[in-house]
Formats: structure tokens, sequence, C-alpha cells
């Protein structure tokens, strides 16, 4: 059971949608479909280098109460992008759904469309 004491989170959820650019490319935008409460369980931190440069890589797990949330969703919290690497919606009663997410700054999220 949650409790709304614990959902102290805000998380702004996208979803990716395929247009043409004028050039007629397919490129992918990010459409808001939603806001939610969360609780934030695990957030890690860790560093990659490549070519001798340090990257960071923040990874965060959150319960929120449940939504269909698919796995290329994307979504923004503490003004970074997220993507979606994970769902744990197997909870028979569908009350709550777990989503660990991931920032890589060296893979820039596709445009935001508000």
């Amino acid at each position: 059971m949650m409790q709304a004491g614990k959902l102290n989170q805000r998380l702004t959820f996208y979803q990716p949608q395929q247009t043409k650019s004028r050039s007629g490319a397919p490129i992918t935008e990010l459409k808001k479909a939603f806001r939610a409460p969360a609780e934030l369980l695990e957030s890690q931190t860790s560093e990659t280098s490549v070519n001798d440069t340090h990257l960071p890589h923040h990874t965060c797990r959150f319960r929120l109460r449940w939504r269909r949330i698919t796995h290329n969703s994307w979504f923004t919290w503490r003004g970074r992008a997220y993507r979606v690497s994970a769902v744990d919606d197997t909870d028979p009663k569908r009350q709550t759904v777990e989503v660990t997410a991931e920032a890589n700054p060296s893979k820039p999220p596709p445009t935001i469309l508000e």
C-alpha cells in the first residue's frame, strides 16, 4: 500500500513521437504525457572513462501510482532528462509501478515539445 506522504518527488513523463523534419527525414521528438508524484527508492551515480574523459552516469528507481509506462518513455526530474530502462508493473492489484531510469549526458534526449 502506498502512503501519500512518501510521494514527494514530481516527475513529468514524455512519450516519443516520430515526425519528419523540413527535409523529410524522420526525427524523434518527445511529447508531454503526464505529471505524477513519485517516491524515490534508489539513486546511484557512477563514472565511466572514455578517451580520458570522465562521464557521469546517474541511475534512479521510483515508485508511483499505477500508470501505463513503456520502456521507451522519458521523464524529467530536477531539471534533468532520464530514459526509462525498466518498468516493474507486476503488482496484481495495479496500485503501484516501479520505474528504473538512467541519465547519460553523452546521449542527449530528443527534442522536448511542450
